[in-house]
């Protein structure tokens, strides 16, 4: 064990309780997020956060290149959900799909107010992950995602069955 004090006292330094809630409340940040968030150096929030890992308290899958933190109990597929949606106009894209099937680009650009080459390229990556299809003329969650994205996404019911 790389930090032998942390696994005695995991909770010894007050940055990593406040980690684990903020992760807890928002999974799916990278400690750079975590450290606006937190109002703290993203060096520092990155270590506890590599600590917390080591320790088993959180999980951290990379994805784009990116280390995203995620509570300990998530299931993987919901992680996936929220590693491809963890940047806040995918999340949203994500959500008019879940809410909207059928949903068109031009739509969705109009709706949430985003240009259709930004949202091209959210859509790709949604696409890549098998989180967002293609419904007819639109766009929809497949029914094999969407519990999956409800949860990671916080909502209930809703959408298309």
């Amino acid at each position: 064990m790389r930090y032998p004090i942390a696994r005695r006292a995991p909770f010894a330094h007050p940055l990593r309780a406040a980690i684990l809630g903020e992760v807890a409340e928002r999974p799916g940040q990278t400690a750079s997020a975590l450290a606006i968030r937190l109002g703290s150096d993203w060096k520092t929030v990155a270590h506890h956060a590599r600590v917390l890992t080591e320790l088993g308290h959180l999980d951290a899958r990379v994805d784009n290149g990116r280390r995203l933190f995620f509570p300990r109990e998530g299931t993987p597929a919901t992680k996936g959900v929220l590693a491809a949606a963890s940047a806040h106009t995918a999340a949203r894209v994500l959500g008019r799909v879940l809410e909207r099937p059928g949903v068109t680009v031009p739509e969705l650009g109009e709706g949430l107010g985003v240009p259709e080459s930004t949202l091209r390229w959210h859509l790709q990556r949604l696409r890549e992950r098998g989180l967002v299809a293609r419904a007819g003329a639109g766009l929809a969650v497949p029914p094999a995602a969407r519990e999956h994205v409800r949860d990671a996404l916080g909502v209930r019911g809703g959408g298309a069955e």
